[in-house]
């Protein structure tokens, strides 16, 4: 569930980047949905898992879903590259520091994306078996998760003290 809500999310993130970035141009709405039906058709495919029904997993369910899971992994990586290098370009075209400073807090967002999918999957792949304990890198994802909700806290919202002392 928390995949296909994952997918969800982006799809909603990447139309959100459409309109600020891109003028709200159909071709990135469209690839955004495509893509995001593809993956969340995908994901949607493991609701029926054999722990929900009771089965113990077998090897064949486990590297489907890690495949499944790491094409989520993707798009959300995908949709964190777009928005770093959208919000990069535009705080190069801004006028005054303030806008400058928020939307590279913005493309600070894209990167926190990117990364936070780096260390699950490399947390995936450092574990011993599907479920097994959670490394470091696990650890890492979501501090990295934390430190871009900040940073879109910040760039979205840009706080009053923060913009008198960008002014």
């Amino acid at each position: 569930m928390a995949l296909s809500l994952n997918v969800i999310a982006d799809i909603f993130l990447l139309q959100f980047a459409n309109h600020v970035f891109y003028d709200g141009g159909k071709k990135l709405a469209v690839i955004a949905f495509v893509l995001g039906a593809v993956v969340l058709g995908l994901v949607v495919i493991l609701i029926p898992t054999p722990v929900l029904i009771g089965g113990i997993p077998l090897q064949g369910y486990i590297d489907m879903f890690q495949m499944i899971w790491f094409a989520q992994a993707l798009f959300t990586f995908l949709t964190g590259i777009i928005i770093t290098l959208a919000a990069f370009k535009s705080a190069t075209k801004g006028e005054t520091l303030v806008e400058k400073r928020g939307m590279q807090l913005l493309g600070m967002l894209g990167i926190s994306l990117a990364l936070t999918n780096i260390m699950f999957i490399l947390d995936e792949f450092s574990t011993v078996e599907f479920g097994g304990n959670f490394s470091l890198f696990y650890y890492l994802g979501w501090i990295i998760a934390h430190i871009g909700i900040i940073c879109a806290y910040l760039g979205f919202i840009l706080p009053g003290w923060l913009k008198k002392r960008w002014e």
